[in-house]
């Protein structure tokens, strides 16, 4: 016979304060779901109690909560009237309320519980149970007709008194988790459009506002099923809407991601949907670094080890406006983040996928449709370096250099290039790069070694890896000791030919040739 467990006596309260309650129960350690429409839009967790281990404290169930029930009216859903938080639910089936009449939402639970240390729990599979949740009329949008190339993604409480229509630009996959009392009490996940893209239909009969302390912010939640439908900003336009109210339109599954510089000295993690794609971008620095961008929700990024602004090195170019980061020891690109001038809201950022943990790299859908290129002053390259000392009768020059032009290079080939290497191991695979394996004499080099940074690593150090240390730009590999067939292994030289002066290649002819070095021991172990 096994002991009960200890029962632990938790309190929780509406924001406002209007409703008090406390409970008991084992302590809490996991988070129990429920997929079914009035959960998923509330983002509720709960634990399911029997009536003698629940308890009132202040307030009242029937003047200072509302009640919401829908479909079989067999669970009655309970919400502040002046605040929103959902805090509570009532089974109405007899024989259920024998072992569970009182499901708690611990979002509402004002201290005791580890929420970001809690495991996933059951998932009740409420979708399944009766008829399928009907979607209300969906709200029209006020432009006609829409503007080519715009998403209209729709929105409602779940009664359907309160709606909206959105329109936007890009796929609305991300959204942005807020931990603050009121935030984390309504499970919202919000977006931040333009005012002219939303729609709204029963703003001003369904919707009851509540603001606290300076009231700078209000929060909107449907008055007849608590839904939380947006928050409105005081002396601005911005209206939030949540994005926990657009139902299928919208994937929340987040799935936490990690990433690092390869020799571990800084380390981050997000939380993002499942990825799938990418987006690549044409523009002079993105080119050569072969970024893969994904830009994360405000509040879904994190840093693990290290500083952004001691422990990687900032470069900008052009407006300034974009700062690229990247480790000053290994030369990972980690992520670019948008200046205080931009127009991108404070903190943007874009996260350099190649940097991410156990991401397959070459199963990435990719676009290129941001043309980079098209904005602002074109590039202005350095001037070539001259071939002087090179042998140069029959032979193809290719000339190359780093973003800011502190490093420059020319390649007498004795042939034009016309394929190269592209490798996933855990250094090209963060660099991006592709390579070539010229003669180390048909090379001639400016700003090396004065401006070039090398990382060696693993057990042998027979290859170190150029990269600027001023822009970060992977150039070269050098490679050191004797080969199997005796041959020195510093004769040969890799260049990396995304590093090439434009139009000096037929990219649209080039050949690559996949090598999985991710497979060849010893394999890479983040570094602690």
């Amino acid at each position: 016979m096994t002991d009960a467990p200890e029962l632990v006596q938790y309190t929780g309260n509406c924001h406002c304060g209007s409703f008090i309650f406390r409970f008991r129960t084992p302590q809490i350690k996991e988070a129990n779901t429920c997929d079914c429409s009035i959960c998923s839009k509330n983002g509720y967790i709960w634990v399911p109690l029997t009536e003698d281990r629940f308890e009132v404290v202040h307030g009242s169930e029937e003047t200072s909560l509302s009640s919401y029930e829908f479909a079989k009216k067999a669970i009655t859903h309970k919400f502040c009237k002046t605040c929103g938080t959902s805090v509570m639910a009532r089974t109405k089936d007899p024989k259920v309320a024998q072992t569970v009449s009182v499901l708690v939402n611990i979002r509402a639970v004002q201290r005791g519980i580890n929420f970001d240390a809690l495991k996933p729990g059951k998932v009740f599979k409420g979708s399944e149970l009766g008829e399928p949740y009907k979607v209300p009329e969906l709200v029209k949008p006020d432009f006609d007709p829409i503007p080519a190339g715009i998403k209209v993604y729709h929105g409602n409480c779940h009664c359907g008194a309160a709606a909206f229509a959105l329109l936007s630009v890009r796929d609305l996959n991300q959204a942005t988790e807020c931990d603050c009392s009121i935030c984390w009490r309504d499970g919202a996940l919000w977006t931040y459009p333009e005012r002219e893209a939303l729609t709204f239909r029963g703003l001003s009969d369904a919707i009851t506002e509540y603001g606290f302390s300076s009231k700078a912010v209000m929060h909107g939640f449907c008055k007849t099923c608590g839904v939380s439908m947006y928050e409105r900003f005081v002396g601005s336009d911005t209206i939030a809407p949540n994005v926990r109210t657009m139902g299928a339109d919208i994937d929340l599954n987040l799935v936490e991601y990690k990433a690092n510089c390869h020799c571990g000295a800084f380390k981050f993690s997000f939380r993002a949907p499942k990825i799938t794609k990418g987006s690549e971008c044409d523009c002079s620095i993105c080119s050569k670094n072969g970024y893969i961008w994904l830009r994360p929700s405000e509040g879904t990024f994190n840093v693990d080890k290290g500083d952004e602004n001691t422990t990687l090195t900032s470069y900008v170019f052009g407006t300034k406006k974009l700062v690229h980061k990247f480790c000053p020891t290994c030369g990972t690109s980690v992520f670019a983040r948008f200046s205080s001038e931009a127009d991108n809201g404070p903190g943007a950022m874009m996260i350099n996928l190649r940097a991410v943990q156990d991401l397959d790299i070459w199963s990435l859908q990719t676009s290129d449709s941001f043309k980079g290129s098209e904005l602002g002053d074109a590039y202005q390259p350095p001037s070539h370096v001259a071939p002087i000392g090179l042998p140069t009768e029959d032979r193809t020059l290719y000339h190359g250099n780093c973003h800011c032009g502190s490093v420059a290079f020319v390649l007498a080939n004795p042939a034009k290039v016309t394929t190269a290497l592209k490798c996933n191991c855990s250094i090209c695979g963060r660099d991006g790069v592709l390579w070539i394996y010229p003669q180390t004499s048909d090379i001639a080099f400016r700003g090396v070694p004065e401006f070039m940074s090398e990382y060696s690593f693993g057990p042998r150090n027979d290859v170190y890896h150029g990269f600027c240390k001023v822009c970060g730009v992977a150039i070269y590999e050098r490679f050191v000791g004797i080969r199997d067939d005796g041959k020195d292994k510093a004769l040969t030289r890799a260049l990396n030919i995304r590093t090439f002066a434009s139009g000096e290649l037929d990219w649209d002819k080039l050949e690559f040739e996949l090598f999985d070095g991710r497979a060849f021991p010893p394999l890479y172990e983040v570094p602690a």
